[in-house]
């Protein structure tokens, strides 16, 4: 037990990034899936003599993490259960062991690990990029709350893109010397494209109208202490349903037989959305997304706000989030608008990820 957690805890400075594909990645290499059974065998190992081992879903998570159209893989002690033992995977500073098995084009692979308090998959500048999350004490901080960095893989070569938080560790001359390798030798390691797929072109000259996202305008559905549901209209017939349970709130540009993971609830502070949603028009005056303000906090137990601007595709029946802003930056406005022209009417809900711009970690 106490080598294996070494291991891990040694390795917690490793970071990664990636491009995005559109093309569904292969299946990674023989070997690699025998390292992902050894992995589980090994985590299953350390809890039997304590209780019985459970892998779940959660346990394995494949993305193509380098860019080079294989399965990579993010092993997650967070999917996994040792009962009777519960925190037997977590060292002193908490968080969930990730190994990342990442696959190569001569069938091979390597292996990153370390502990995060978090970790997401984000998309920058049209790539694959993981966001980790490490203990204050692993930044320079003097608390347990996490900082974060960005970062990107070359084959299986890891490389710091930013980091989100004060680290002063770490000398911004350092990070920028990373980035431009990674960029350097992302470009040498591109695949030659194919003749790509025609994609919608951004729309220009949209505009926008604001309508309030609740009052009297709106129609009340269900009006309870702890449960509330209402709809609002839009332009052109448009309906948008907002749900509030107090601790999870909605907001619903889809029919009811729309799937729920491609409009994701989230945990809401003060009032859950800002007073009006603005809805994007063509020149024609035809809806084709949607920005709210939503209102957040990260869970019921940590009730700091932070402000996320939303950006929703309108394409009956098909609607889906496309990106996430930081309303906290600069522009953040600015910047939901521009996302939502460039990219809402290419966006393929259900197999693009949500695009993000600045750190609106704290929405699910």
């Amino acid at each position: 037990m106490r080598s294996f957690t070494a291991t891990m805890l040694g390795a917690a400075s490793l970071v990664v990034f990636a491009p995005l594909i559109s093309a569904p990645a292969r299946a990674a290499p023989e070997a690699a899936q025998s390292h992902i059974a050894e992995f589980r065998d090994e985590l299953r190992r350390i809890c039997e003599p304590l209780g019985d081992f459970e892998a779940r879903d959660g346990f394995i998570t494949p993305v193509d993490l380098n860019g080079d159209g294989i399965d990579d893989y993010i092993l997650s002690t967070g999917g996994v259960s040792c009962h009777g033992a519960r925190s037997i995977y977590t060292g002193a500073s908490g968080g969930e062991i990730t190994r990342l098995v990442l696959s190569r084009d001569d069938g091979g692979f390597g292996i990153f690990e370390g502990q995060y308090r978090d970790l997401d998959i984000v998309s920058h500048d049209a790539m694959t990029m993981l966001r980790l999350g490490y203990h204050g004490s692993a930044c320079g901080g003097v608390g347990a709350d996490p900082c974060r960095r960005i970062v990107g893989f070359v084959e299986d070569e890891a490389f710091t893109i930013t980091w989100l938080d004060p680290n002063s560790r770490v000398s911004e001359s350092d990070v920028a010397r990373e980035r431009q390798a990674f960029q350097a030798q992302r470009a040498d390691a591109a695949p030659v494209a194919s003749a790509p797929s025609p994609e919608p072109a951004p729309v220009t000259g949209a505009t926008s109208t604001y309508l309030p996202s609740f009052g009297e305008t709106c129609t009340d559905l269900v009006m309870h202490s702890e449960f509330a549901k209402w709809t609002c209209p839009g332009p052109d017939g448009h309906i948008v349903t907002l749900a509030d349970t107090v601790m999870r709130f909605g907001v619903t540009f889809g029919d009811e037989d729309a799937d729920p993971d491609f409009e994701p609830l989230y945990h809401p502070s003060e009032d859950g959305i800002g007073e009006v949603i603005e809805w994007r028009m063509t020149s024609d005056g035809e809806v084709f997304a949607t920005i709210f303000r939503a209102f957040t906090v990260r869970n019921p137990e940590d009730l700091r706000s932070r402000q996320v601007l939303v950006v929703t595709k309108i394409d009956d029946p098909q609607t889906c989030r496309v990106a996430y802003i930081d309303a906290h930056q600069a522009d953040a406005n600015v910047i939901a608008r521009d996302h939502a022209d460039r990219y809402a009417r290419g966006f393929r809900c259900g197999q693009d990820r949500p695009l993000l711009s600045g750190d609106p970690a704290w929405f699910d």
